[in-house]
């Protein structure tokens, strides 16, 4: 998501309202309807074209997506792009159209790694071309500027391997199911999904009779491996690597509106295509009505920035300091922050210090860092987002050991765990203050340059005590 985060960076430095920050999201998601009316204009018929771009304009998943602060709306749109210039490159040759081609197709793969996913889908068709109509110097130039553009990026992914989709389950039949039911924009209503598995199939009949190598044929076999191919190759991955999610494969979505599309238009009156249209229509409103009612059904761990924001910012004190795991918890909750301007001091975040960085590098908390948090800081906050357990996150041990007690607070789709009392003197051994828990008060204990045992006064009686450091652990004992 790189692409649409640096975007994103630059579009933010012109203002910073809810509706401001959403409008690129928007714009791609309506260019993305444009677009999937000229590939159906283009490969199909006119009627296709204005069937599928109605498809995707009341699809529910498209438009979850068309206003959230992520890529995946920017995906769909280059996806559809990419397989525009790959119809109009393999019908009407030219270099600019291939220069086109490569260039968004290397910015879908910018804006998320399966985009990659496009090019194997594309020339997965050419088997159903004549072979006297393939232009292989067009398609092999381009293909090669998109590989060789996009080796930083391949070089970047194999440097970090799959920490950052490490909470990805292994896919299941049930995987497949609800990746074709969010795909139709579903939303609990099963209706959409039976209309999207029955409109290919009305369209079979007229592919069955045109088989064979023929630009006819060609035209739907595009489209057909821009949905199976992604979907396939994913599942094949997942068995080695698991990377099998819904949002992921967005990029398919262009395609099965583009097939449905071509099915339902085969009924030929006007008045039942009309009829079964508007009661898509129907069912579509109600699958959007549902996503904002129970948005976590759409998408489980979506967060309550709102409260969990406000929280933090009424109870922060000016010594704190905060740690977002993984880092992109940091949006929205900075986003909803300044939502609530109080008197309290800002904690220091100690992860993601830039977001965008972060986004690039992926290295994570600095464990070092971490544990010499408690010579700067009283307390740390730990925010976890995207169903990240507090006993699994990296960081968690080493919070653990330098601060003495946690309270964590649940909202709904994150966790907040406020971690407080420092054990003062950290692994590089620098002077603090600790602070011990006995039974009659807490204790305050001074040292200087790590010289043991030290002196201090205890309810006016000299007490001196002796600090051991073991794995992060305090033995202490004193005498009076």
């Amino acid at each position: 998501m790189v692409l649409y985060y640096s975007l994103l960076r630059f579009w933010m430095r012109s203002g910073d309202s809810e509706a401001f920050i959403l409008l690129p999201s928007v714009i791609f998601g309506l260019a993305a309807i444009l677009t999937i009316w000229a590939i159906g204009y283009r490969l199909l018929s006119r009627r296709v074209g204005l069937v599928a771009a109605f498809l995707l304009a009341v699809n529910a998943f498209h438009i979850k997506y068309s206003q959230e602060v992520r890529s995946y709306s920017l995906l769909v749109l280059l996806a559809a792009l990419s397989m525009l210039f790959f119809a109009r490159g393999v019908e009407q040759p030219s270099r600019k159209t291939w220069i086109l081609y490569g260039l968004v197709t290397t910015l879908a793969i910018y804006s998320h790694l399966f985009g990659i996913l496009l090019l194997p889908a594309h020339w997965s068709s050419l088997p159903f071309l004549p072979r006297k109509k393939v232009p292989w110097n067009g398609l092999a130039a381009s293909t090669s500027a998109v590989v060789f553009f996009t080796l930083p990026l391949g070089a970047f992914v194999l440097k970090q391997g799959g920490g950052p989709i490490s909470w990805v389950q292994k896919p299941t039949v049930e995987s497949v199911g609800a990746l074709f039911y969010s795909l139709a924009g579903g939303g609990g209503l099963p209706f959409l999904a039976l209309i999207y598995l029955v409109g290919p199939c009305l369209f079979f009949p007229r592919v069955w009779r045109s088989a064979g190598r023929s630009v006819e044929a060609w035209h739907f076999a595009v489209v057909l491996t821009s949905l199976l191919v992604p979907i396939a190759l994913a599942l094949a991955f997942s068995f080695i690597k698991p990377m099998f999610v819904a949002r992921f494969l967005i990029i398919c979505q262009p395609a099965l509106v583009l097939l449905t599309a071509a099915g339902l238009s085969e009924i030929r009156s006007r008045w039942l295509l009309g009829g079964l249209l508007a009661v898509v229509t129907l069912f579509a409103a109600q699958a959007v009505v549902h996503y904002y009612r129970y948005p976590s059904r759409f998408e489980p761990g979506r967060g309550d920035w709102n409260s969990a924001s406000r929280y933090v910012r009424l109870k922060a004190e000016p010594k704190d300091a905060m740690i977002f795991y993984p880092w992109n918890c940091r949006l929205p909750f900075d986003y909803f922050g300044r939502q609530y301007p109080v008197d309290t001091a800002n904690p220091a975040i100690i992860y993601p210090e830039d977001w965008v960085e972060a986004q690039l590098t992926r290295a994570g908390p600095n464990i070092t860092q971490v544990q010499e948090l408690p010579n700067r800081y009283d307390r740390v906050w730990l925010v976890l987002c995207l169903d990240r357990v507090r006993s699994q996150t990296p960081v968690a041990a080493p919070l653990a050991a330098a601060y003495n007690s946690v309270v964590e607070q649940t909202f709904p789709g994150l966790s907040i765990s406020l971690y407080a009392a420092p054990v003062r003197g950290s692994r590089a051994g620098t002077a603090g203050i600790s602070r011990f828990p006995l039974e009659s008060g807490r204790i305050r204990a001074f040292h200087h340059d790590k010289r043991l045992p030290t002196e201090l006064m205890w309810s006016h009686k000299p007490i001196a005590i002796i600090v051991e450091r073991r794995s992060f652990q305090s033995r202490v004992s004193w005498s009076g």
